[in-house]
């Protein structure tokens, strides 16, 4: 005689206290620590140059997105439901976006100043470079991975399946691999673009050298999405891997981009000053006068990295009147020990200096408040002089 008995499977799912979700939800607790401390450093300092340097707007964004990265670990953990569903699908590509939108404007940013820089007479400043026009860009992409994810969740709404065993029953959300890619494919995007210009970028100047941690980060980065693809498609532990991936590609983030700026506030101060975060290249246009100073100059102290506009400078004589000529020069430190002496730079062509002294004009190249172009403007007077 054959007894049947139904008996009810149990029902598992990733628990609090599991080994994997503790070592999850042990990361994601740093990266809420460490970046809150960051947080409240950039707030203490937040006029220094280290911070304004850096565009502290976008700062704060990328905060705001590792915030949120270590926050959908929890989301991603917790008991599939509806909501924890939609949660999870949805606050990772969100997070990833703020994160790496606010890095794409950064580094486009700087490619473009330096792409500026690189001209001999720029006609005009480069556009959508303030904090605000900044922001604005950053916020746009951002936008556009709302939309995104926020289409996915009415295409395919989120909900939970049971997944029946031998001796057990699965609890999962019922997400296809679509509603996976979707949202991130965005950000992959975003992450490609930011190291093409981490690329362009890296043979900067010392004092752009954020660039350069940037493309350290996204480098491990895209070593962290390459292996994240066959790990989370191909293993069963799907819940913990889009933990580790979201919360270590928040930290490699922070470690690169904001542990040099904290150890420079915090452990060097002497460091935080204006001088160290403008750059010592300065792109100037000055008068034909100056300009012969000038060319004279580079024939004895071999003036580097200068080019003239001017046909044929004219020797200094009696009856030299000046002409609305330019000299686009580029230099480092022996421009800038002539411009703080500008008295020298009459002494080519008259001994009678007193009464001629050039006036000296500086101005930012961009709209944004810590620019770090800077335009030198040395205007003669227009009186010819009389010996």
């Amino acid at each position: 005689m054959y007894v049947l008995e139904c008996r009810v499977l149990p029902i598992e799912y990733v628990q609090w206290f599991d080994t994997q979700a503790i070592v999850a939800m042990t990361f994601a607790s740093l990266g809420f620590l460490s970046t809150s401390f960051a947080f409240l450093i950039f707030m203490k300092y937040n006029t220094t140059p280290v911070v304004k340097s850096s565009t502290k707007e976008l700062c704060y964004i990328i905060l705001a997105g590792m915030t949120l990265s270590h926050a959908s670990v929890f989301a991603i953990l917790a008991k599939p439901s509806p909501l924890s569903c939609a949660l999870t699908r949805f606050l990772p590509g969100l997070s990833f976006a703020m994160i790496y939108a606010a890095l794409l404007t950064k580094t486009n940013r700087i490619a473009r100043i330096l792409a500026g820089s690189k001209k001999r007479f720029p006609t005009r400043k480069p556009m959508f470079m303030s904090a605000g026009a900044q922001v604005v860009i950053t916020l746009f992409l951002i936008a556009i991975e709302v939309f995104i994810s926020g289409s996915m969740l009415h295409y395919q709404a989120s909900d939970i399946k049971y997944v029946y065993l031998n001796q057990k029953t699965l609890l999962e959300c019922n997400t296809t691999p679509e509603s996976i890619v979707t949202p991130l494919s965005f950000d992959f995007f975003l992450i490609l673009l930011c190291t093409l210009y981490a690329v362009k970028t890296r043979n900067v100047p010392e004092n752009f050298n954020e660039a350069k941690f940037i493309g350290f980060a996204m480098y491990t980065t895209c070593v962290i999405w390459i292996a994240f693809v066959p790990i989370y498609f191909g293993s069963d532990s799907k819940v913990i891997t889009m933990s580790m991936c979201v919360t270590l590609s928040a930290m490699v983030t922070w470690i690169f981009l904001f542990i040099p700026k904290l150890y420079i506030v915090i452990f060097q101060p002497e460091k935080n000053n204006r001088a160290l975060f403008t750059t010592t290249k300065i792109r100037c246009h000055i008068g034909s006068r100056v300009a012969s100073a000038i060319s004279e100059k580079s024939s004895t102290n071999s003036w580097r990295d200068s080019s003239t506009s001017i046909k044929e400078i004219e020797k200094c004589n009696k009856d030299f009147v000046p002409q609305k000529r330019t000299l686009s020069c580029q230099t480092g430190s022996e421009l800038l020990q002539v411009l703080l002496n500008p008295k020298t730079l009459m002494e080519a062509c008259s001994p009678i200096h007193n009464s001629y002294v050039p006036r000296i004009t500086e101005r930012d190249c961009c709209e944004a408040d810590n620019c770090q172009v800077k335009n030198i403007t040395i205007k003669l007077p227009d009186n010819p002089i009389h010996f």
